[in-house]
């Protein structure tokens, strides 16, 4: 179904790209984590494979486990995400970067109206697909605009 994706984003442009991948990923708020003694903040999604979607012949859709992690993050905001409901399912939208005066931000937005917001000294992720892809019937759609 697909390769092992496994990526690491420096800077904006492969932030852009990690948040195309991640487009339409789900995840429980619970598979969520601030670690502040180590700077890092990571999830775990069902993240929706686009990779290959364009290819004619493929009449199935597929998901994958994915780990996320964000290093040097000094904080985390959250807005519109209900961290006492373990089990609430979160849509991602985008990943987004922002300079600030002092640091950087980085956005996950969500489904919603979820946001959680990093503050991070720099742009350092990785993304990492874990075990085997499984197939899906639903692929996520989009209104045109």
């Amino acid at each position: 179904m697909s390769g092992t994706l496994k990526l690491k984003a420096e800077d904006k442009d492969d932030l852009v790209v990690l948040s195309s991948l991640l487009q339409d990923s789900v995840l429980k708020v619970q598979e969520m984590s601030y670690l502040p003694s180590a700077n890092r903040f990571a999830a775990v999604f069902n993240r929706f494979i686009w990779e290959g979607e364009g290819e004619k012949r493929k009449r199935t859709h597929a998901r994958v486990r994915s780990g996320l992690h964000f290093d040097t993050v000094r904080a985390v905001k959250a807005k519109n995400v209900p961290f006492l409901e373990k089990d609430h399912v979160l849509e991602l939208l985008a990943i987004e970067h922002s300079a600030g005066e002092t640091q950087d931000h980085i956005l996950l937005t969500f489904a919603g109206g979820g946001q959680v917001r990093l503050d991070v000294e720099a742009i350092d992720v990785q993304l990492c697909d874990m075990g085997m892809a499984w197939v899906t019937k639903n692929k996520p759609a989009h209104p045109d605009t």
